[in-house]
């Protein structure tokens, strides 16, 4: 998972905002994950898709679907 999130970083930072969500999606639905990474890693592109993508809506929400997938 923390991998897919860091693609899903680099993704965001290129301009691609669709792939790096999708990637981001994939990866927050794998089972086997570590909490702590996985909170360190989005919240990475939780700051690249904010910065990079402020009047996104989908963008914006990825932090929602971080918190329900970390919970």
């Amino acid at each position: 998972a923390e991998a897919r999130l860091t693609l899903a970083v680099v993704a965001a930072r290129h301009g691609e905002l669709d792939h790096a969500l999708a990637i981001a999606d994939e990866a927050l639905s794998i089972d086997r994950r570590s909490r702590p990474s996985l909170l360190m890693l989005g919240t990475e592109l939780d700051d690249a898709l904010r910065r990079y993508y402020p009047q996104e809506a989908r963008a914006v929400d990825f932090r929602a679907t971080l918190v329900a997938a970390t919970a």
